[in-house]
């Protein structure tokens, strides 16, 4: 099963005092939408989202799997959804789990990212 690669999406309250704080730990910009109120930077291998009121929690966000694979495997592993998965004929799609905790799982994948 690949699950994709993690990012973690960060529900930030203002987007540029979050990034000045992350560029001074060495995060690098990949996507800085100041309009739109959204980032994504990097830190070697790590992806970190930041996200001004898009999101309401912080959360684990798996991208780059197939959500038809995914769910069709979480099926069978008796996983159960946040909501009901939207899978798209591509592979992409979304799906919301929880784990035994309470974190919030997102695997996201839009068509060009999706990895057999």
């Amino acid at each position: 099963m690949n699950i994709g690669y993690i990012e973690l999406c960060l529900s930030v309250k203002d987007l540029q005092k979050s990034l000045d704080f992350y560029h001074k730990l060495g995060f690098e910009d990949v996507s800085v939408f100041l309009k739109e109120k959204w980032a994504i930077l990097q830190y070697r291998e790590n992806i970190l989202g930041l996200f001004e009121g898009h999101i309401q929690e912080n959360c684990l966000n798996f991208r780059g799997g197939s959500i038809t694979k995914l769910v069709e495997e979480f099926e069978k592993l008796g996983i159960p959804f946040e909501s009901v998965p939207v899978l798209n004929d591509d592979g992409s799609g979304s799906a919301f789990l929880r784990d035994p905790d309470g974190n919030l799982l997102f695997f996201d994948t839009a068509p060009e990212e999706v990895e057999e």
